[in-house]
């Protein structure tokens, strides 16, 4: 099931990355950082919302064999119990973006560590985001380039992940 979610996820991901870098360089060249900043975010947004579910079934198949594991053998700690939430998958993307812990179940840190330092909320380059969409915050042109080249980093190394995954599958 997951091999044939990632290349429909690569597909989507390939053409929003490809509009969203004509609005960013509209933005650019109009000298509207923040609104170039955000069209670049969505990208990353987007792909990591779409991975999303796929993580949950990851997560939740985890889970399944840890209770089977469990039953089958007494002698296991008993896990810990599984919520209706756990079980609520959308079938397309998340409305919000997966945590850390979640996305880790398919990217590792090592293979993508700009796409987590990027969404980490703990990090600038999110609670710059956060203050652009919330509070239209203004971002000078060298902060841009800086978080341009961060958030462009992260969308590579997506887009490598989602390449080399269906490559390998």
């Amino acid at each position: 099931m997951i091999t044939t979610q990632i290349p429909q996820i690569h597909t989507k991901f390939i053409e929003l990355r490809d509009k969203q870098i004509i609005s960013a360089t509209d933005y650019e060249n109009n000298n509207n950082y923040q609104m170039a900043y955000i069209a670049y975010w969505a990208i990353l947004e987007d792909v990591v919302k779409r991975l999303g579910p796929i993580c949950m079934q990851i997560a939740l198949k985890k889970e399944l064999q840890e209770w089977l594991g469990y039953i089958q053998n007494k002698n296991q700690k008993k896990p810990k119990p599984i919520t209706q939430r756990t079980f609520d998958i959308p079938k397309e993307k998340l409305n919000t973006i997966p945590s850390e812990t979640l996305l880790q179940h398919i990217l590792s840190k090592d293979d993508a560590p700009n796409v987590f330092k990027v969404l980490n909320p703990n990090e600038r380059f999110r609670k710059r985001r956060n203050s652009i969409a919330h509070s239209a915050e203004n971002i000078s042109e060298k902060t841009y380039h800086e978080f341009k080249t961060a958030i462009n980093n992260a969308i590579q190394e997506a887009d490598n992940w989602l390449n080399n995954y269906i490559i390998n599958s």
